[in-house]
């Protein structure tokens, strides 16, 4: 049981990484910013 709450938090933590990364990629559109150019992480996991 402790397996499968490990797992399922680990597939909850890599979501809202993602949603994370979304909200501050459509922010920084917003905001003017540009962090894709400035942050390698970016360029990496470009969808």
């Amino acid at each position: 049981m402790a397996y499968r709450n490990e797992k399922e938090f680990s597939k909850s933590s890599e979501l809202l990484e993602f949603v994370l990364k979304i909200v501050i990629r459509g922010s920084s559109r917003i905001l003017g910013i540009d962090l894709e150019s400035s942050d390698p992480t970016f360029q990496k996991n470009e969808l």
